[in-house]
């Protein structure tokens, strides 16, 4: 579940537990464990995702395809099938890079290949200065023999061994392939400027701009020919008693060292303030140049498109939308332009928005037709048709939400991802790469069950359609998390994503019918209803923020808010707050509705742990029916109480932390024990985990393709049980729970036997243990006495020649 509290099942019945009725089961074997392994009860769970490359830094890396099969991720990766299978490159190969011919090509980075792109080598001017460590920064070529490149020294710190650049930025060129290069300026500098006039003469300047500060070389336009260059330069100086920027196209002729133009661009920047991109020039051809600005300094609102159709001459100002991911956007064609979000057909005269289910990502357009995305976790999708469908590969993600019911798990996360497994988390699917979910479902946020049939399953998800609309609604499943149906549209709680916690709960046996299921989901906006099984949700109560819901029944439960506890009784409809929080414990994990075993009042319970103790410290509250909460101040916790709490009854919990820790209260959440620390496994984003638990095991997600499975107690392994014929051997308590200190085990067996009855608790301790010789076949019974043992439950195991049968056990005081 989202939500951080479980108890057994996602669903709860205002019924007496099973426990309470007492029931017979065949005699099973298991395999010998050890009754203190309780490492052997920890597995990760393989959820057979393969992305086909590992990125194991948490923002996304560089997507670059050079065409619409030839693809490369990190310049490590490489695909030459559009994606459907990468390679580790021997070398890393610079992105982006441009292919002039069959086997040459080159990078603006400053790298040339002779090979097809294979292998790629840095461009290495003939520098007379060897005392500089030069490097290329920026290069652009017309063939394998003009090249013009921008280069700079460059440093090392001696604290960190990093390089940065010093001095400022020259110009090279070559005419012959690298066997002579031209260096353009002077090696003397004084203050960051030029000090000699350059092989084309003295870079231009602004009339009243003094004192100058530095005058250099700062960007490079596409070649237009073999022997022309086209560069940007940037002149830094005072111009009306205010620092400021000018930036000049000047277009070269190389061979014979002249400047045939120079034009001032409409770029100037004021120091401070600088403008939110200010020497951003792009050029489409030697003649088509664009730039993106915005008028307010240091702000991301009111762009505009500076562009030139005729190399600089004259330039229009064109308004640009601020919703533009101006960091995506690239002009394909001097008129068709394409970014994450937004596509212009008319040189950016006008825009249409559109979206992709991916969230933030790198984003790369190599036509109009073929996109393709990379993010977090080593997510790739590619699209052929414009963004309309996608095609992912099986990444990792970010999970939202955990449900677990009688051996199905499904698990909720991002980028389109619902994973299911019908066998207790052995095995994986996800049905958003079997189309099993609707293609524009997004994100997953949270998912229950409606009743104890562990095939039928609500999961509330963010729909992104590609005309850019996004609304939250509901998906629907009958099989177990194979298939999915789109739902209602809730309005009610769009804004609320993380927030929203689901719940369904019945005054009906939900063995024999769902009629009666209703549906809460609360939010930070207020709480929605439905009194039909999940199919309709209308809005209950708007007045009131939920932090997490615990209802009992459709009329009668609880509620955390921002400022304490709540109750209703009238389903939701009406809150009445009764108890506070105390200082800086105001987030409450494991909110839960617990059956009255022996009375039949409901208790509820919550923990609520202290972030400025580190999560150690925590208060426990409890109310039992209609009474007061009573609140008391614990402290000890082995680890961060800071994720979720699964409940096994009003003593028995298990907490699960970031980075997957287990610990376990057998005290009411009074005290914890340290069962399994796994954050070296589970720690990217700070180690954050989703989980819930089926009664038998807790089932932990974490990011990427992380997951775990904590055995609670060992499953039996069925096996054939031999018959004379006298009867079937079965076990059975009498009373369940036990409140007078003895239990009654009535016991049919089918031949002579040797047993060994044992109380174990849900850690595995072996707490009484009694041996039992029948020399007939029969029915028997066998008083146990309990008074040495705490209220708690515990597992009754019953091992003979046949195998072992393990029976729940309610102790009460």
């Amino acid at each position: 579940m989202h939500h951080t509290s479980t108890y057994l099942r996602a669903f709860t019945v205002r019924l007496i537990p099973l426990l309470m009725l007492g029931w017979a089961t065949q005699l099973q074997a298991q395999a010998p464990r050890p009754q203190t392994d309780t490492s052997g009860r920890w597995a990760m769970m393989n959820l057979n995702q393969s992305s086909g490359f590992d990125n194991d830094l948490e923002e996304p890396q560089s997507i670059f395809f050079s065409s619409p099969q030839v693809g490369y991720y990190d310049q490590k990766y490489g695909t030459t099938n559009g994606g459907q299978t990468w390679t580790r490159l021997a070398n890393p190969v610079p992105v982006p890079h441009k292919m002039l011919d069959a086997t040459f090509g080159f990078s603006p980075s400053g790298f040339t290949t002779t090979d097809g792109g294979t292998n790629w080598v840095p461009i290495r001017p003939t520098f007379k200065d060897a005392s500089k460590n030069y490097r290329v920064v920026a290069a652009q070529v017309f063939n394998q023999q003009s090249m013009v490149v921008l280069y700079r020294a460059h440093e090392i710190d001696g604290g960190t061994g990093e390089i940065y650049p010093v001095g400022p930025t020259r110009l090279a060129f070559t005419l012959n392939g690298g066997n002579v290069w031209k260096f353009a300026d002077s090696v003397i500098t004084i203050s960051d400027r030029l000090e000699d006039s350059t092989f084309f003469g003295e870079l231009p300047t602004p009339n009243g701009l003094s004192p100058i500060f530095a005058n250099e070389w700062w960007g490079l336009g596409a070649m237009g020919d073999s022997t022309t260059a086209l560069v940007i330069t940037n002149a830094y100086g005072r111009f009306n008693n205010q620092l400021t920027n000018f930036y000049y196209l000047l277009k070269l002729d190389l061979k014979n060292g002249k400047t045939l133009s120079a034009r001032l661009l409409p770029l100037t920047d004021q120091v401070p303030p600088l403008s939110s991109l200010p020497t951003d020039i792009r050029f489409l051809s030697p003649e088509v140049l664009y730039s993106f600005a915005s008028r307010q300094p240091n702000t991301t609102t009111n762009y505009y498109q500076l562009r030139s159709t005729n190399g600089g001459a004259n330039w229009d100002s064109i308004p640009s939308p601020d919703w533009l991911d101006y960091g995506t956007f690239r002009f394909i064609t001097p008129t068709l332009g394409v970014a994450a979000n937004g596509i212009t057909t008319d040189g950016g005269m006008t825009w249409k928005q559109w979206a992709h289910p991916y969230g933030q990502t790198q984003f790369y357009a190599l036509d109009s037709t073929h996109y393709y995305i990379a993010s977090s976790f080593s997510l790739f999708a590619s699209s052929t048709d414009a963004g309309h469908t996608w095609k992912r590969n099986g990444a990792g993600a970010f999970p939202r939400a955990v449900a677990a019911n009688r051996g199905t798990v499904l698990i909720g996360r991002d980028y389109r991802s619902l994973l299911f497994s019908t066998d207790t988390g052995r095995t994986w699917t996800d049905a958003g790469l079997t189309g099993g979910i609707p293609g524009d479902v997004s994100a997953i946020w949270d998912i229950a069950f409606v009743d104890t049939s562990n095939a039928h399953a609500f999961a509330l998800a963010t729909f992104t359609t590609y005309d850019a609309e996004n609304y939250l609604g509901m998906l629907e499943t009958v099989d177990r998390g194979k298939t999915w149906f789109r739902g209602q549209r809730i309005p009610e709680l769009e804004g609320t994503e993380a927030s929203a916690v689901m719940q369904f709960v019945s005054d009906t046996d939900p063995e024999t019918s769902a009629e009666g299921a209703w549906g809460f989901i609360g939010s930070i906006f207020g709480l929605v209803a439905s009194n039909d099984g999940g199919r309709n949700f209308t809005s209950r109560n708007s007045g009131l923020p939920f932090h997490d819901i615990a209802m009992y029944d459709s009329a009668v439960g609880v509620a955390a808010s921002g400022d304490g506890l709540y109750s209703t009784s009238n389903g939701g409809a009406d809150w009445t707050k009764e108890r506070s929080y105390n200082p800086n414990r105001d987030q409450p994990l494991g909110l839960v509705a617990l059956p009255g075993i022996a009375t039949g009042d409901v208790t509820y319970k919550a923990i609520l742990p202290d972030p400025t103790q580190d999560y150690q410290q925590w208060d426990i509250a409890t109310k039992t029916g209609t009474g007061a909460w009573s609140v008391g101040a614990m402290t000890g916790a082995p680890r961060p109480l800071d994720r979720s709490v699964y409940w096994f009854g009003s003593d028995t919990a298990f907490a699960v932390g970031k980075g997957a820790t287990v610990q376990f209260s057998a005290t009411g959440g009074n005290s914890f024990t340290l069962l399994r620390d796994s954050t070296a496994a589970f720690n990217e984003i700070g180690g954050w985990v989703v989980m819930d638990g089926d009664g038998k095991n807790l089932y932990i997600a974490g990011t990427g393709n992380r997951a775990a499975r904590w055995e609670v107690h060992p499953t039996p392994v069925p096996t054939a049980v031999p018959s004379t014929g006298i009867g079937r051997n079965y076990a059975r308590l009498g009373a369940n729970p036990v409140i007078t200190g003895q239990a009654q085990l009535f016991l049919a067996l089918d031949r002579p036997e040797e047993l060994t009855v044992e109380v174990v608790d849900l850690l595995g301790s072996t707490q009484l243990a009694q041996g039992l010789a029948v020399r007939d076949a029969g029915n028997f019974t066998l008083s146990i006495n309990l008074e040495s043992l705490p209220s708690g439950q515990y597992l009754l195991r019953i091992s003979g020649s046949t195998g072992v049968q393990t029976l729940p056990l309610m102790v009460l005081r």
